[in-house]
């Protein structure tokens, strides 16, 4: 099944618009004209296969597909209560896609073998590895630690990174402040002591150029 964009206009003469799924255009069309609308337009809705996990809710989701497939649970039924659970936009696109690839008749690995982004192919490679072995649940329930604490490094090694810079930008503060504020402050006591050269001149030199340079 496909799902279409469509616009109408109703018997009424009003025009409305919305969603419907079909196998066809046809089949979409005869659906409308059933219903005792008039059709305007009608245009497929591209599947969008969820965009890019992050490692985080590629974690969640795998965790979340093995407790429901070792209830018994069929996976396209999994599939479907999960993403009537799911908030996140591209999750839940990308849970749909699966379950409407699975009614189709494709399998396990084939239905989620276009997530993207690191962390999705690495679900994609899991689950059809899953599907190989006949042991999709233990597979899904395997990977899900292992993506967790790949997410959980991840934002680490960023809040690392995240320091040093904040200590960077800090002190280039304190040098900009120095030089712009103290010194030009500093100047008339340096010029009434004599003390212009040396030192002192490159200070009072380096004060003047800091206007040109933060231009």
């Amino acid at each position: 099944m496909k799902r279409w964009r469509y616009s109408v206009r109703r018997a009424d003469g009003t025009k409305a618009s919305g969603r419907i799924e079909a196998a066809s255009k046809n089949e979409a069309m005869t659906a409308l004209l059933a219903g005792g609308m008039s059709p305007l337009r009608i245009d497929a809705v591209a599947d969008r296969q969820g965009g890019a996990l992050t490692y985080e809710r590629a974690a969640r989701l795998s965790a979340e597909l093995a407790r429901l497939s070792a209830s018994g649970l069929a996976l396209e039924t999994a599939l479907t209560l999960t993403a009537e659970a799911e908030t996140h936009g591209t999750t839940r696109a990308a849970l749909e896609a699966a379950a409407r690839a699975l009614a189709d008749g494709a399998g396990p690995g084939d239905a989620f073998a276009n997530l993207q982004g690191p962390a999705g192919r690495i679900l994609a490679a899991a689950i059809r590895a899953g599907e190989r072995s006949g042991d999709l649940g233990t597979a899904l329930s395997s990977i899900a630690p292992l993506l967790a604490a790949t997410a959980k490094f991840r934002a680490k090694l960023l809040s690392l990174m995240l320091y040093p810079a904040a200590i960077a930008l800090t002190s280039l503060g304190v040098v900009i402040v120095f030089f712009s504020v103290v010194v030009p402050t500093l100047r008339p006591v340096l010029e009434r002591a004599g003390e212009t050269g040396g030192d002192a001149a490159w200070l009072l030199a380096a004060a003047d150029a800091a206007p040109i340079v933060m231009a």
